[in-house]
């Protein structure tokens, strides 16, 4: 899953996004002042808002979020207010406030709560399977034939989205905006390289062959019962 982040505190939005990213999520950091710019690429699964600092500009972004894009879920975290403040948030758009100070769980928790309601974000036990392949979201582990397999956090999110995309061309951009998000290379040889350690720890002495190139396209993970 693909969030963003908007932080107007350089320190909390970066010990935010390693909270995120060691749980699995891709995420990208940017400020308040950009964030609708990014919201409105379309490349987000959900859009956490701070709204402590200034709340009233963080008020007016939701709105304008809400405006941009019915779609993509939004948590508001921030100060600790009242009911009105929570009350106002929700009527402008949220799918869930946070008050602060909240535990590094907590949002986590919250995170997957609003994914779940709004996309589908799978709950404990729940996994993503093609053929003996089984990829457990919750617990960041991946199986093929019952064998552990070792993957580092950007081959676990390249394999997620292959597997969310499964029977369908994904292409290296494509690739690199859903698994690298802003801190993606500039070279698309990046997503050759990683497709390269995927094939040689899932189809490497397994059959069938999960990973295939569509030749000027891209890639495309098979769909095996």
């Amino acid at each position: 899953m693909h969030l963003l982040l908007s932080e107007d505190n350089a320190p909390v939005g970066e010990a935010l996004k390693h909270l995120l990213q060691h749980t699995g999520f891709v995420v990208d950091c940017t400020s308040l002042r950009d964030c609708e710019a990014f919201a409105e690429s379309g490349a987000y699964d959900l859009v956490i808002l701070d709204y402590g600092a200034e709340p009233a500009r963080g008020l007016a972004l939701l709105q304008e979020l809400r405006h941009a894009d019915d779609a993509v879920p939004v948590l508001v975290v921030g100060m600790r207010g009242g009911m009105e403040d929570c009350v106002r948030l929700l009527e402008a758009g949220a799918d869930g406030y946070l008050a602060s100070p909240f535990r590094q769980k907590e949002l986590v928790a919250y995170a997957r709560a609003v994914l779940r309601r709004c996309c589908g974000f799978p709950q404990h036990g729940e996994l993503l399977r093609s053929a003996d392949l089984a990829l457990d979201l919750w617990h960041q582990r991946a199986t093929r034939a019952g064998q552990p397999l070792t993957l580092t956090f950007r081959e676990f999110q390249l394999l997620e989205y292959l597997l969310r995309r499964a029977g369908n061309v994904c292409t290296r951009a494509e690739l690199l905006d859903h698994v690298w998000g802003l801190e993606k290379a500039r070279s698309e040889n990046v997503v050759e390289a990683y497709i390269g350690f995927l094939r040689r720890k899932i189809d490497r002495g397994f059959a069938p062959k999960l990973i295939h190139t569509v030749h000027g396209m891209g890639y495309v993970l098979a769909v095996q019962s």
